[in-house]
């Protein structure tokens, strides 16, 4: 019965995210059909290579998705044959070594979670895991403009430099993630210089950067002035991508959300890098060694 109403889910899951991928082939189909359409109206070679090239990174994000949703096929089906398997030798789970257990958890290696997605009780937050099936797809603007689809909404900055002869992107959300749910995201890419169309790739883990995250929501209590409050932390440690969600419905009030978020760069170079980018959309930081402390609201 168990195993029954997991599969339910899980089905349930790819068919959604295979429903969000047909509006980027759509997209794409549409990009082709412009495409023609400009190139009989217009003319110049400028812009008919600014156009390809649009359509080029339509068809690279689409890619990616299809990719992102094998993954997860496979992930979910191999999570259900482990646990049948387990039901059937009814066997109790092998303890680890305390000391090996931590590490793991501290290096984020031990995360899973199903459709990538673990629950802090402390915190009592949503966020991702350290390898969801996200992060195969990388990052591409068009997920942003697309994400009205799936109802998610919410205000975002983007800090790009360039390190090691890579151009890298950290990019802040916050907002309405879906109907139900409301929080905050730093994802942290980089493409080669030389590649063309704009999609990032999420770091590996070597790459992955130290930071720690708190949301702040303004807000008014019975018989008390409005305040920020703190909703949830994430903790400072390896991210990729440091996300966290909660219950609840913003209704278009992203101004009202906060995110007080520490980054710690590799080295120097790169703290003036990122510095340079907040310093040219008016973020205001402080800097204390390698760690680059900020508010964004």
């Amino acid at each position: 019965m168990r195993q029954s109403f997991i599969k339910k889910v899980a089905l349930f899951m790819c068919t959604v995210m295979i429903f969000c991928a047909i509006p980027l082939n759509g997209a794409a189909v549409g990009s082709d059909v412009s495409v023609k359409a400009q190139t009989s109206t217009e003319s110049g070679s400028a812009s008919a290579g600014e156009t390809n090239q649009q359509e080029q990174q339509v068809l690279y994000a689409f890619k990616q998705v299809l990719a992102a949703v094998k993954k997860v096929v496979i992930a979910i089906n191999d999570y259900l044959e482990e646990q049948e398997r387990l039901e059937q030798e009814q066997t109790t789970p092998v303890v680890k070594p305390a000391d090996k257990e931590d590490t793991e958890k501290e290096n984020g290696l031990s995360e899973s979670g199903i459709a990538g997605y673990l629950y802090d009780a402390k915190e009592k937050c949503f966020y991702t895991a350290s390898d969801p099936w996200q992060r195969i797809v990388g990052y591409n603007e068009l997920f942003d403009i697309f994400s009205e689809i799936a109802f998610i909404d919410f205000d975002t900055i983007r800090f790009k430099f360039d390190y090691k002869k890579e151009n890298w992107m950290i990019q802040i959300w916050k907002g309405q993630y879906g109907l139900l749910f409301y929080g905050a995201e730093i994802g942290v890419y980089k493409k080669p210089a030389d590649r063309k169309i704009a999609h990032y790739d999420a770091v590996g883990d070597s790459e992955r950067l130290k930071m720690s995250m708190d949301f702040y929501e303004y807000e008014k209590k019975l018989f008390t002035k409005a305040e920020w409050n703190k909703k949830f932390s994430r903790p400072y440690g390896y991210y990729w991508w440091c996300t966290g969600f909660i219950p609840g419905n913003r209704n278009d009030e992203f101004d009202k959300l906060r995110v007080d978020a520490r980054i710690t760069a590799k080295d120097y170079d790169m703290l003036s890098g990122i510095t340079r980018s907040m310093e040219k959309q008016g973020i205001d930081y402080k800097i204390k060694g390698l760690d680059i402390i900020f508010t964004y609201q």
